[in-house]
């Protein structure tokens, strides 16, 4: 055949198929429309830009390791800035997701953690026109014959809205605005997909994880559930042992993506939090600087020891010479803690009971401990952007978005887990089925080998304290440990076993136990979540378990 009749014959193909291709891809076009409200085919973009972003970066991986067996350190590099970049531009459950993994080292190289750290209380914020119009539109009327005043710098921005003060025209009350960003929800679950198929690939055991974030998230769109929820844990707070102590904000009226909500004035928990860091360190912390990453680099800072070189300001260096007034030059941290202990407990002599460290902690150890056994429903992120430090003394429990109930079976499986924990293991059983290899059990977490010792230091590294890690540490290698000494031994645990399924039950309260703990390390203080929720965890037992 001639090459001008193969050209006749492409084109006479091309004329015929085109149509068939077209209506094809109209019917698919009004499917899909009519099912996601997704006209523009903005899921479907997303996806495409997620993929172009996470396809190449994988194949680059995959030649490095199978092919080339090149070392890959400066692909870690390269590949958190391009996946932070990725997420800030695409938001909503991608932040989520990122801030999920940035608190689980032992999915990720340091430097995505690194990275991903920063989405815990740095995500950009939306113009206000766009937020005002959302108003509007959930309202039903001008922003101005609602509000009197409404500032247009944002108090908070989370992964699916922010939040506005504002001062109501009809009674001059002032309030808390939080409003939803208009896509977030029609984009969730194109979003979804392409996250499950990353997380399948790194770590399956997270799947299970993965769809209690997606229930969890599911929930926190419906901002007239959250005005529900306030209520509910405002009521059942005025009913605990600890009542005077913490204050709830109560709802004003809500909207689908609009919560108007009382006014709580004090100051954020980590705005707190960061001034004790400078007040320890001398180092001028800024918004770009997340507690998160603070407290892992004091960790990694103390006696100088850490494997690390990164530096970022406050690394081994900045936190190994901490600067004095007076008497000497430099000091090292563990002198540092112990003498800044020793202010804060002489500080506390002129203070009201709530602005001491100690008593902060506690009072949220109680708070989750009455909210998980207790009432069965509690507040399952509780990281310090959302307490408040109130000017009257009360700690102000503020973003009810995203909580977990527990019927009685699973508060029954967690008490036992807590009550196992809250014990140290004797040295010479670490090898044997211990009470928290059977609380794992009972609670469905499944192990490729079914270790013991791998099982209770899992045990404690989810809801204990991490001196008992160090304990088993030093059992297992005959010489005394300390956590940011503690790499080789993770190494063998890693190699003696492995998750290969989590319950998704069982993330939340772990999360919130881990955030707590969290906490408690940038306050200078050691806490076992165990050991403070275990008288919980026993009453509930004593009442509901008939075994």
């Amino acid at each position: 055949m001639s090459a001008a009749s193969t050209a006749v014959v492409k084109r006479s193909f091309t004329r015929r198929a085109l149509p068939y291709f077209s209506a094809a891809f109209a019917g698919s076009w009004v499917v899909y429309g009519n099912y996601t409200t997704d006209w523009t085919l903005e899921g479907p973009r997303r996806g495409i830009y997620f993929w172009s972003k996470v396809g190449p970066l994988f194949m680059r991986y995959n030649w490095r390791v199978f092919v080339t067996k090149e070392p890959v350190l400066d692909l870690h590099e390269s590949g958190a800035d391009l996946a932070l970049q990725m997420i800030h531009n695409l938001g909503g459950f991608y932040i989520k997701c990122g801030q999920y993994v940035s608190g689980r080292p032992e999915l990720l190289p340091k430097s995505y953690l690194r990275k991903f750290q920063q989405l815990q209380d740095k995500v950009p914020s939306r113009p206000v026109e766009e937020i005002k119009a959302t108003i509007e539109a959930e309202l039903g009327q001008p922003i101005d014959e609602v509000f009197s005043e409404f500032d247009t710098k944002p108090l908070g921005v989370a992964s699916i809205g922010q939040v506005h003060r504002a001062r109501l025209k009809e009674d001059g009350q002032q309030v808390c605005v939080k409003v939803q960003y208009e896509e977030v929800e029609r984009q969730f679950f194109v979003d979804l997909h392409c996250i499950k198929t990353v997380v399948g690939t790194i770590d399956r055991a997270s799947l299970s994880v993965l769809d209690e974030l997606r229930d969890s998230f599911l929930l926190e769109f419906d901002y007239n559930r959250e005005a529900r929820n306030l209520k509910e844990v405002g009521e059942n707070m005025s009913k605990a042992p600890f009542a005077s102590k913490v204050a709830v904000p109560k709802p004003i009226f809500s909207r689908r993506k609009v919560l108007v909500m009382e006014w709580l004035q004090g100051r954020k928990l980590d705005t707190a939090l960061k001034a004790d860091v400078e007040k320890l360190t001398g180092h001028k912390l800024g918004e770009e600087d997340d507690l998160k990453m603070m407290a892992q680099k004091m960790m990694n800072s103390q006696e100088g020891g850490s494997s690390s070189s990164t530096n970022n300001g406050f690394g081994t260096e900045a936190v190994k010479q901490i600067k004095t007034p007076w008497w000497g030059s430099y000091i090292n941290f563990t002198t540092a803690i112990k003498g800044w202990r020793l202010y804060m407990w002489l500080l506390s002599w002129w203070k009201t009971p709530l602005e001491t460290n100690d008593e902060i902690l506690n009072i949220l150890f109680k708070v989750h401990g009455h909210q998980i056994f207790h009432d069965g429903f509690f507040q399952a992120d509780a990281h310090p952007g959302n307490f408040l430090l109130l000017d009257d003394g009360r700690i102000g429990l503020i973003d009810y978005g995203q909580t977990k109930r527990l019927d009685i079976e699973q508060r029954k499986k967690l008490a036992f887990a807590i009550k196992a924990i809250a014990e140290d293991v004797d040295a010479g059983n670490l090898h044997k089925d211990t009470e928290i290899c059977r609380a794992s059990d009972r609670f469905g977490i499944i192990t490729e080998k079914d270790d013991p010792l791998f099982k209770t230091v899992f045990g404690y590294l989810l809801f204990g304290s991490l001196r008992q890690v160090e304990r088993i540490a030093a059992v297992e290698s005959g010489q005394a440990q300390c956590m940011w000494k503690l790499k080789n031994f993770f190494m063998d645990l890693h190699s003696r076993d492995k998750v290969l399924y989590i319950p998704g039950d069982l993330y939340l309260p772990a999360r919130t136990a881990t955030l707590l703990r969290g906490m408690g390390l940038l306050l200078g203080r050691t806490m076992s979540p165990a050991e403070a929720w275990a008288p919980y965890a026993k009453e509930f037992l004593k009442e509901y378990d008939t075994e």
